[in-house]
Formats: structure tokens, C-alpha cells, sequence
């Protein structure tokens, strides 16, 4: 909508680069033009007729459906009979990850930091703590809109009602969540939705956009970076144990007189 202020560039600009820098920039596009042609070439068209067309709107003529593809040979680039996958067969056991050393099939693993696997953590950190957007929230894009800001003042876990009152929390009470990696201070949001021992708390804070509650409030730096799934990478954000406590107003200090003032009574 406007021309990248300084030295802010498009979010695809900036995949670009990385893939680059990353050395696979030959298997990714460089530009969203290019991005869009890719996609455009993929169903027989071009950029020069997207722009002549009307509206900028191609459709693309239907004809009949076609059943039982995998039998004709057109689900496959080599044009043989099958499905695009190494053995050409449906496959529910994967062959490629078997290539690369992993299971075929999924295994259940528990993760390292739950009731189950770390018991001797319960003691300290009783809860287990969900992190993820509320709608309707998109990580931190919103912070900085009045709406959401007017919405959603401050960062909010949501705690069920008994693990609340057994640690004194009312709805709306400042409270601290603190894992073995961090702690921060959200609002509480009590209910009756959300599982006995189970918290569930925003994302989207730690970034320069909003009000200071939201600045100060990372859930990221409850999580753990060093926990992730060896396959995907992706890391564990829904099975971490925590424990949350009502916030401690700070008690004002003691006003004492300078001694070298002498008596003032």
C-alpha cells in the first residue's frame, strides 16, 4: 500500500534473501513477481495475460470430472500409473522418511517435560501450559490496533476455575507464569472451557507494538528452544510444565529522614 519506510521490506523479499543467503535461492523464487508466475505457469498461464485480462481475473474452462486418475497415469509427472510418491503407490508408510532413517510410520514419543516424563518437576511446576493466539489474533500483527488494544488491554492465560481459587486468583488478577526458562506477568482469564491443571496463555507480546503489557509479555520466553520435534523442527509449544501465582504488589518503601537535616520535629 505504501513505498517500505527506511530499511523495512515485504515479508517475501525478506524469505527470498534468506533462501538465498541459505544457498537454495535457485529453488525459490526472488521476487513476488516471480513467486507469481511460478504459480501462474503451473496452470498453463502467464503474467502478460493475467494483466490483460479483465479485472485481472482468469478462469479457467471446467470440463467433465475425472475419476480413478491414478489408473490413467495423471497424478504422476513421469505420466505412469500410480500416485506421486516413490513406490507409485498410495502410500500410508512412508518410504522417505524410511530413506532418511526415521519410522514409516508414526510413533507415539511423550514429550520431555509433561507429568509423565519429568515428575520431579511437578512439585515446582504443577501446570501444564499451552501457548498460542486467542482469536481473533494473528501473532503480533494487531498490537499496534486500536480495536484489538481496546479488546485485549493486556496479555490473558486462561486457568480453570478450581486451580484459580487454590492459588487465591480472581479474574482479571495480575499473575506471574514462570517455567524453568522464564516468567511473565499476564492477566488471568478464569473458566470453566479449559481442563483442571491445564493453563493456556498469549502470544503475540515482546515486540515494540502496543501497550506496555504487551511489550513485556513473551510467552516465547517461557518455551524451549532446545525441545522440538526431529522430523519438522517444530518446537514444543502446547506441553511445557509451569506454575502461576498471583502478582505481589510492590510495598512502597519506608520514607526515612536524612539524618544530616538534623531534628524536624
Amino acid at each position: 500500500m505504501i513505498d517500505p519506510i527506511g530499511e523495512a521490506r515485504p515479508n517475501y523479499r525478506i524469505l527470498a534473501e534468506l533462501a538465498e543467503r541459505l544457498g537454495y535461492g535457485h529453488l525459490y523464487p526472488p521476487s513476488e513477481q516471480a513467486m507469481l508466475a511460478f504459480l501462474l505457469e503451473a496452470g498453463g498461464h502467464t503474467l502478460e495475460e493475467l494483466a490483460a485480462a479483465e479485472k485481472q481475473v482468469i478462469r479457467k474452462e471446467t470440463g467433465e470430472l475425472e475419476y480413478r486418475k491414478w489408473e490413467l497415469g495423471l497424478l504422476r509427472a513421469d505420466g505412469q500409473p500410480g500416485f506421486e510418491t516413490p513406490s507409485g503407490k498410495f502410500e500410508i508408510k512412508s518410504t522417505i522418511l524410511e530413506q532418511y532413517g526415521y519410522p514409516g510410520l508414526p510413533e507415539y514419543e511423550e514429550s520431555p517435560e509433561t507429568p509423565l516424563s519429568a515428575p520431579q518437576m511437578l512439585k515446582r511446576y504443577p501446570l501444564i501450559l499451552g501457548t498460542g493466539p486467542f482469536k481473533p489474533d494473528m501473532k503480533s500483527c494487531f498490537r499496534a490496533i486500536p480495536g484489538f488494544i481496546k479488546r485485549y488491554p493486556h496479555p490473558v492465560v486462561e486457568m480453570n476455575a478450581g486451580d484459580a481459587e487454590a492459588r487465591g486468583i480472581a479474574n482479571g488478577d495480575a499473575v506471574v507464569i514462570k517455567t524453568a526458562r522464564g516468567s511473565v506477568t499476564m492477566q488471568a482469564h478464569v473458566s470453566d472451557r479449559i481442563m483442571p491443571d491445564v493453563v493456556y496463555a498469549m502470544v503475540g507480546g515482546g515486540g515494540p507494538q502496543g501497550p506496555e503489557a504487551w511489550q513485556q509479555a513473551n510467552a516465547n520466553a517461557l518455551t524451549d528452544f532446545d525441545q522440538y520435534d526431529d522430523i519438522s523442527g517444530f518446537p514444543v509449544y502446547k506441553t511445557l510444565l509451569c506454575q502461576v501465582k498471583k502478582k505481589k504488589r510492590r510495598r512502597r518503601k519506608i520514607a526515612v529522614q536524612d539524618p544530616s537535616l538534623g531534628c524536624v520535629g
